[in-house]
């Protein structure tokens, strides 16, 4: 189980380590454009597919992005799958989930990633949707100072 948390964290942070250089971006030295906004989730809801040892898998995600039969959608998580829907054609027409031409629902507002913080705040998916760190930098900075990977905002790196 250790393992797995350790390989978890370590996948986390990856994705929080690209996520934060987006942010810490431009070069304001560069006559380029600033980067789009990013945007980190979690998704939580154990599913059919999940194995009990392992928990929620990478992809779990999918069939209810698409609401394919194979997720077998309860009401509950037929509001996840609309909701998810609902973010992701929002973020592939306006490249902004967030944005005010469609109905939110009443979901919470899905954070951007801001250079300015010290946690990585993302939308957490489960059949209650909210929004809090999808992992806590000091969890990061201990598998990066591990892997001595040194260039890690906010994690203690240089």
């Amino acid at each position: 189980q250790s393992l797995l948390t350790i390989l978890g964290v370590q996948f986390f942070c990856a994705t929080q380590r690209a996520a934060w250089t987006r942010a810490l971006q431009p070069d304001h030295h560069s006559a380029a454009p600033p980067p789009a906004s990013t945007w980190l989730y979690r998704f939580d809801h154990s599913t059919n597919a999940s194995d009990p040892w392992l928990g929620v898998g990478h992809s779990d995600e999918i069939p209810f992005v698409f609401a394919d039969k194979s997720a077998r959608l309860t009401r509950e998580t037929a509001s996840l799958s609309d909701a998810i829907i609902r973010y992701w054609t929002r973020f592939a027409a306006h490249a902004d989930p967030n944005h005010a031409s469609s109905s939110s629902a009443g979901n919470p507002l899905w954070p951007a990633v801001s250079a300015t913080s010290g946690e990585l705040d993302g939308l957490v998916l489960n059949t209650t949707l909210r929004v809090e760190p999808v992992l806590e930098a000091s969890h990061c900075r201990a598998v990066m100072q591990a892997l001595e990977l040194k260039h890690f905002p906010h994690a203690g790196g240089s």
